[in-house]
């Protein structure tokens, strides 16, 4: 804010098809509603640079307070733009020992953070679900798109047959456990699902696509 006004030199690109972009076109990295509050003329711009989706990510943002988050999604709903909600909400799982590979014995290993256990559904599993529901809920977004890198570790230790949480699940599903881990997976996806189907009934608006 300090540095004096300096002309600049702009190289544009065409995007491959001229015209109107098709499917979604969003910038899931660098650029989120919330940055709104340091570009007046986000809605304007966003879409020259060829964008016709604006994410916004719950965990992110939480510092703004929630009604300006909501007023920013608004604007930019009324600019045509979708709506698309961004987040990584099993990631408190790999943080917390209770959401580590289990042992022989049944204990958590402790060996290290970013063990997120596919077969673990604890508190903060649940937790993890509701932080979902809250964000779908307010945003009311066109697309979901859910982040679940937490569970590399976890899912190669249960799928070697180094975790007792997963191994118990395979039993219990019948399946060797590679195959049980991938059903694990479906189970985390069929509990999104529902429960964005909850709330947008419970709310009356459209079931997002989910990623």
């Amino acid at each position: 804010g300090e540095q004096p006004l300096a002309k600049v030199a702009v190289a544009v690109k065409a995007f491959p098809t001229p015209g109107k972009p098709r499917g979604i076109t969003s910038s899931v990295a660098w650029m989120f509603a919330y940055h709104f509050l340091t570009w007046p003329d986000f809605p304007d711009s966003y879409g020259k640079l060829g964008f016709n989706t604006v994410g916004s990510h719950y965990s992110y943002d939480k510092n703004v307070p929630q009604q300006v988050r909501e007023d920013i999604l608004n604007t930019c709903r009324e600019k045509g733009y979708k709506i698309l909600c961004i987040g990584s909400p099993f990631a408190g799982i790999r943080n917390l020992v209770e959401g580590n590979s289990t042992g022989p014995d049944g204990r958590p290993l402790a060996l290290a953070t970013n063990d997120g256990c596919p077969a673990y559904r604890g508190q903060t599993y649940q937790t993890s679900l509701n932080q979902i529901e809250d964000a779908v809920a307010w945003m009311r977004p066109d697309i979901v798109h859910l982040d679940i890198e937490c569970y590399a570790t976890g899912a190669f230790r249960g799928k070697t047959g180094g975790c007792h949480r997963c191994s118990a699940a395979a039993k219990r599903l019948g399946k060797p456990v590679g195959e049980a881990i991938v059903d694990l997976g479906t189970e985390h996806m069929q509990d999104v699902k529902r429960l964005i189907a909850r709330v947008c009934k419970r709310q009356g608006f459209a079931v997002p696509e989910l990623g």
